[in-house]
Parts: structure tokens; C-alpha cells; sequence
């Protein structure tokens, strides 16, 4: 039997031909920078193929269980097929369900998403808006936007818990204020740059209910002969096949 389009990790390997957007460096950096210490509730948010829900839950204790949520059919049913065959079944759920009225039983310490994020205004956009409705949903921002996504992170998030998210650079201004607006403060920030003298295109964002000043890191993802960093394959060493 072929094996389905996807990205094999070192303990698990997601299949994502039915997911609008496939495993890409921007969630395996912020799988590998989110830190569940403790955590036993954890929630994915848009899971598409369920990668972020598996790296926590590759990552946090025996204990913990993991909740993806995805409005997707296509998306939750390949997630549950990747839960489903992974070491950590038992652990992950999946509930095809939209975030704005997902209503859980508890709140969680820990909460991760690569959200739709982009603002739907500039010439980035242009590309999606001929794609289909699926794609368009994982990645503009009018599926899920930006002042909703924090509102809603607030509203599911324990009092001392942790959100991780990842948004286009240019937009941490943004994020900082929506955030705020939800109650939500930013204490640690990574500008992720493709190479050293590069700008950088994304930031990978730790937010709590807890007021702080920002502390901001940098990653820089490959050198100048187009090898990844040794920063780079530390930080996602748990992951890579080759690192």
C-alpha cells in the first residue's frame, strides 16, 4: 500500500494530502519552542493534520491529554487517522467543532495554534483568494480573526496557563494590542529570520493573563550555505529525522 503524502517526524508521521495547508517549518518551530512543563490540559486550535496536537503531545507527561479542534471534515478526519496511529492515542481527541462556540468542560494550561493570519488587505493575500474555500479558510484571517482568536484563547485558558501562536512579523503590533484587549500579555517573543541578515518574516508569541515586559529572542533558521543552524537543529532536534 503507498504511503500518503506527508512528513515523518522521529516518533510519528503526519499524512496531509487532505489538509489545505501541509507541515510547514512555521509549526514545527512553534511545536518545538511551546513548553507544556505540568501542563494536563492541552488544546490545538485549527489543528489541520493534527502536527501540533502530536508534537504536545509527544512532549508532555503521561498524563496530560491533548484536545484538537478543527472546523475543517477533510482536516479533523486525516488528524484523527495521524492520532490514531501514533504512540499517543489514547491521549489526543480531536472535535471537529468552531472555536467561537466550543464550549469544553474545563479550562486548559496550555494553549497552541497556527491561526489563519493573513489580514485579508495586502498582495500576500491575492494568491489565496483564487484558491479554494478550504485553503482560504486555514489561512486568511476573515476565518478566524485576529481580535476573535485571542478573545476565545482567553475565554478556554486556565488563570496561570500559557498560549503559543505564530503570526506574520509585521503583524506584533497587532498581536500586542488585540492581546491586550483580551486580557492576554506577551512575555516572550522569537523573530524567526530565514538566514542572519534577513528580516524576519514570522514571530512565534508566548502570551499569559500575567502583565510582563517582552522578552524577545531571535532564530535563525539556515546559514549562509543554506545549512540549518545549529540553533535551529538543537531547538528541533526532538523532531527532525536528521537533526
Amino acid at each position: 500500500m503507498t504511503k500518503p503524502a506527508g512528513f515523518q517526524c522521529k516518533q510519528f508521521f503526519v499524512a496531509h494530502e487532505q489538509c489545505a495547508m501541509k507541515v510547514g517549518t512555521d509549526s514545527l518551530i512553534l511545536g518545538s519552542i511551546a513548553e507544556p512543563v505540568h501542563a494536563r490540559r492541552i488544546l490545538d486550535i485549527g489543528t489541520g493534520s493534527g502536527l501540533l496536537a502530536l508534537m504536545m503531545a509527544q512532549k508532555s507527561d503521561a498524563n496530560c491529554t491533548v484536545d484538537a479542534v478543527e472546523l475543517d471534515e477533510r482536516a479533523a478526519l486525516q488528524a484523527e487517522t495521524n492520532f490514531t496511529q501514533s504512540p499517543w492515542a489514547a491521549r489526543l481527541c480531536v472535535k471537529r467543532a468552531d472555536i467561537t462556540r466550543f464550549e469544553p468542560d474545563a479550562r486548559y494550561d496550555l494553549i497552541i495554534s497556527n491561526p489563519p493570519y493573513f489580514a485579508g488587505h495586502d498582495d500576500r493575500t491575492r494568491a489565496y483568494e483564487t484558491m479554494d474555500e478550504q485553503r482560504k479558510l486555514a489561512r486568511l484571517e476573515h476565518g478566524l480573526r485576529i481580535e476573535d482568536f485571542f478573545r476565545h484563547c482567553a475565554r478556554l485558558l486556565a488563570g496561570e496557563g500559557s498560549v503559543y501562536c505564530v503570526y506574520p512579523h509585521q503583524r506584533h503590533n497587532d498581536v500586542a494590542t488585540a492581546a491586550n484587549d483580551a486580557g492576554l500579555f506577551v512575555d516572550q517573543r522569537w523573530d524567526v529570520h530565514n538566514k542572519a541578515d534577513s528580516l524576519p518574516k514570522v514571530s512565534v508569541y508566548r502570551l499569559s493573563a500575567m502583565a510582563s515586559v517582552t522578552q524577545i529572542h531571535s532564530l535563525t533558521i539556515r546559514n549562509e550555505d543554506n545549512s540549518y543552524t545549529d540553533e535551529f537543529k538543537t531547538l528541533c532536534q526532538a523532531f527532525y529525522l536528521n537533526f
